[in-house]
This record gives structure tokens, C-alpha cells and sequence, in this order.
């Protein structure tokens, strides 16, 4: 009986995992070659600078208008004690700029995200990507998978956004949060619990099939065990005690933003419908179906001008 219960949570952890093929090592390798003629790289620590003061210029710059030289930087952030790794890319100009943060899936990193990343800072918007603590096997931020869960990346996720939202030439009422299947989930629990702050939702293949009932069974007859190695990751107790009671639909209810899912019609691990329930349940919400697609989009054309629509549609007001 034990055996079996501890299957169908496995099944249920499957739910929430994106495509293998998703990792990327941490030595930023992407699966589509970023051209480096108009980026620089520098690195930033955790400590206030005048980059992270808020400027006089109250140029705000339109998104989609004209192609922006580019710049990447390195900004690491600090989440009790542990080092999150991310790395900025940014148009090159004067004035303020919409501001984006960009969530990878289970055991990813977020090098997954970054040529769309370096898109969207050509077009004139300040994407953030990072690594979540613990997120992965191939991570550059400190932490273990057996600590990670919904929570905690939800708290790194808040860290990162405060620190991104506050930089001189980010314009915080125009942020927008994004996510890839665990990582949309994360960015759904950022946008509900924290309306006012986000100015727009984009998810691709979110993994809302991950809320449900269930966890609370496994957790009163103590079913769970301390590690549970699952699709080349071990993750720990705490991923499934911090489900326990936590319904994602409740909470994306409390967005009343705008928002845009691109799903793909022929994902066989979080299917469809999960999506479909969710554009009924926020008031203000987009599905976008891709044709055929299965549960990586990150690359697919139709889900990214989704997704730069949407901030456009937003930040040029």
C-alpha cells in the first residue's frame, strides 16, 4: 500500500515537471546561439549602487518601436543567506524601460530562457532570468533540490522581482512576470498574491495540474519519505508538505491584471485543460493554443509574439 501511494505521487510530481530536454548546463549553454555583437557583460554584487537608485529621467520608452542596443549583466541577489543567480539583459538608452522576470521549470536553469531573454531586450524591455535556489542539478544559485518547493521558489521569486523592479532604469509600475511550466506556476502565485504590483502574467505551459487534492492524505499517514529521486533530481518532504492546502486557481483568482497562456495542444504532461480552467477562473485572462506543441515553448514563434504582444499592448499606453 505504502508503494503504491508513493507512485501516485509520483505521478502527481510528474505533472508539474517540464520537458528533460529543458536542462541546460550551467555553464550557460542555450539551445539557440545568441549572437554578442551588441552585448557586454559586466557583473554586479548584492549591494545598493547608484544603478539600483532610482533615476530623475521620466522618459518612458515605448516596447516594439525601434531595435535597442543591448547589455547583459550578471546580478546576483541574496535569499537567507543563499546566492540567487540571474542575469539581466537590458536595452541600452537613457529613460526607463519595462521590467520582466522569467521563472525555468523543474530541475532547468535559466538558461532555457535566454535568447527569448535577449529578444525581448532588443524590443526594448528589461528581462530578468535566474536560477532558482535548489531549482536544479545545474544551477549557479546555492541550495539543495531537497530543499526546494513551491514556496521557496516562490519567496526567491519575490526577492528577485523586488531587486529588478527597484533598478534606475526599470519603470516598476510596468513589471511583468513570466514562467515555464513549474516556473508559470510560480509566477501565477506571484501575480495573486502580489496584484498590484505585477502589470502583467505570461505563461508557457503552465503546471497548474501540480494543485490538487491528495497531499493532505500522504502527509497525515506520514507516506511521504524524506528524499524521493524522481527524473534525475532528488527532491525533498518539504516539495510536497508546502502543496498541502495550496490551490492555485484561489489564488490566481485575485489577478485582475491581464494575462496570456500559451499552451500547446499535444502536451502530454500537463495537459491543456489545466489552462483552459485557468483563463475561466482569472477575469482578465488569454489562452493561446499552439497547434501540435508539447510542454516546451520557451522556442516556439507563436507563444514568444504572445508574449511580447501582450507587453506591448501594456507598457505603450
Amino acid at each position: 500500500m505504502r508503494r503504491l501511494l508513493c507512485f501516485i505521487m509520483a505521478l502527481a510530481i510528474m505533472l508539474c515537471v517540464g520537458n528533460p530536454m529543458e536542462v541546460y548546463a550551467a555553464s550557460g549553454t542555450t539551445s539557440t546561439k545568441i549572437s554578442n555583437t551588441t552585448t557586454k557583460t559586466s557583473s554586479t554584487s548584492t549591494k545598493k549602487s547608484t544603478a539600483s537608485t532610482k533615476s530623475s529621467a521620466t522618459t518612458k520608452n515605448k516596447v516594439g518601436t525601434k531595435t535597442w542596443k543591448t547589455q547583459k549583466i550578471v546580478k546576483e541577489f541574496k535569499r537567507g543567506g543563499k546566492k540567487i543567480y540571474g542575469e539581466i539583459y537590458r536595452p541600452v538608452g537613457d529613460g526607463s524601460f519595462p521590467g520582466i522576470v522569467i521563472a525555468h521549470g523543474f530541475n532547468a536553469n535559466c538558461g532555457y530562457a535566454r535568447d527569448f531573454a535577449q529578444e525581448l531586450a532588443k524590443n526594448g524591455v528589461v528581462a530578468y532570468i535566474f536560477d532558482f535556489t535548489g531549482g536544479g542539478n545545474n544551477v549557479k544559485s546555492d541550495g539543495n533540490m531537497t530543499e526546494m518547493s513551491m514556496l521557496t521558489e516562490a519567496a526567491d521569486f519575490n526577492v528577485v522581482f523586488n531587486g529588478i523592479r527597484s533598478l534606475s532604469y526599470v519603470d516598476e509600475k510596468r513589471m511583468f512576470v513570466m514562467g515555464e511550466s513549474m516556473g508559470g506556476f510560480v509566477a501565477t502565485y506571484i501575480a495573486g498574491t502580489r496584484p498590484n504590483d505585477v502589470k502583467g502574467l505570461i505563461n508557457f505551459c503552465p503546471a497548474y495540474s501540480l494543485s490538487g487534492e491528495g497531499y493532505e492524505m500522504l502527509l497525515k499517514y506520514n507516506l511521504i519519505p524524506d528524499v524521493i529521486p524522481f527524473l534525475g533530481a532528488v527532491i525533498g518532504r518539504k516539495f510536497i508538505q508546502d502543496l498541502v492546502g495550496l490551490d492555485i486557481y484561489k489564488v490566481m483568482a485575485n489577478y485582475k491584471g491581464k494575462a496570456v497562456i500559451a499552451h500547446g495542444t499535444g502536451d502530454n504532461v500537463v495537459p491543456i485543460s489545466y489552462s483552459e480552467k485557468a483563463v475561466k477562473t482569472m477575469s482578465n485572462a488569454k489562452l493561446v493554443r499552439i497547434s501540435g506543441g508539447q510542454h516546451s515553448l520557451i522556442g516556439n514563434s507563436q507563444a514568444r509574439a504572445a508574449a511580447l504582444n501582450l507587453i506591448k499592448e501594456l507598457s505603450n499606453k
